[in-house]
């Protein structure tokens, strides 16, 4: 969960499904971006989470698109990764299916298959 550091309330899960979520009290948190690291692009909210990457450490932060596919990397106390599928940012999450928030990364979009991109329908 996230809590806001004006009144220390947890904030809902609908409520961070905003370009700058704010609590239940429209106190603001910040805004999503992620980071501009190459191999990473790690999405957080800047300032409360900090102002760089809590996962890389990068400066560089950039806003997130609505829809942007990412992927939970939480690992579990066991060492368990995170099983949830990819899904859109601001559409479907976050959070991730299991509700963890603590390390999302963009993901590259699928190659279309050339099943799926073929006009020919079958018999």
């Amino acid at each position: 969960m996230v809590e806001c550091v004006q009144c220390h309330e947890q904030v809902l899960y609908s409520f961070l499904r905003q370009p700058q979520p704010r609590c239940e009290r429209d106190h603001k948190l910040g805004r999503w971006v992620r980071c501009g690291e190459e191999k990473g692009r790690h999405l957080y909210i800047s300032p409360l989470q900090g102002d760089v990457c809590p996962v890389c450490g990068n400066r560089e932060m950039v806003d997130v698109e609505l829809g942007t596919l990412v992927r939970c990397l939480h690992v579990s106390r066991e060492g368990k990764p995170c099983m949830s599928p990819r899904y859109k940012w601001l559409v479907d999450g976050p959070p991730c299916y299991m509700n963890h928030l603590d390390h999302i990364q963009e993901e590259e979009p699928l190659a279309p298959t050339a099943e799926a991109n073929s006009s020919r329908k079958n018999p």
